[in-house]
């Protein structure tokens, strides 16, 4: 790793802003990720796959957003958590330009970096649940006005659909989980 010169520090929307170049005149903007954030990792893997922050949104035709740094893993909770040291990474895509034009690039993509870390997730309504449907299913064929049963057999249900997935270290997917569900019943 080549040594970083620091050019610019402030804040923007409280958060720290750090602008860098190295030796060969590469910049680097890093832009600090709160734990309230739309986070650009998984907390449960680490990678970038199956989440809500979107790299290609924060990058600018200058700046290519890369990495995230300072993500560490918790042995105790077996999660990627965000520390203070936590930044999100771009660096400038052309080489030696003047530092100037350099920090205009780095400012507007740490602009589209904080815009997708504040970015707000609306979970869809229409998500498909297996525990809904067997919850509805049951309700339609049962004879009886009384749903007692049913809602405590659709939270047995969810409570081992929980416990399979944390154990597991998983994410819920409802066609594995219908697969899995059809599977038993045969």
């Amino acid at each position: 790793m080549q040594k970083q010169d620091m050019i610019y520090e402030d804040f923007m929307e409280d958060r720290a802003i750090k602008m860098c170049k190295d030796d060969e005149l590469n910049y680097s903007v890093y832009v600090q990720v709160f734990t309230t954030d739309n986070l650009p990792f998984s907390p449960i893997t680490g990678d970038k796959k199956h989440i809500f922050f979107d790299y290609d949104q924060a990058a600018t035709d200058g700046v290519a957003i890369s990495d995230v740094c300072g993500n560490k893993f918790n042995q105790v909770t077996q999660k990627y958590e965000v520390t203070d040291h936590t930044y999100v990474v771009g660096k400038v895509v052309k080489q030696s330009l003047p530092e100037d034009k350099a920090l205009l690039l780095m400012k507007k993509a740490a602009h589209n970096i904080i815009a997708e870390l504040n970015k707000p997730v609306l979970m869809s309504k229409t998500q498909h649940c297996h525990i809904a449907d067997y919850y509805e299913n049951k309700k339609l064929s049962s004879q009886t006005k009384g749903f007692k049963k049913i809602a405590i057999a659709s939270i047995h249900k969810l409570i081992r659909t929980m416990y399979a997935l944390i154990s597991n270290n998983q994410l819920y997917d409802y066609d594995v989980a219908k697969h899995n569900q059809k599977r038993l019943l045969s």
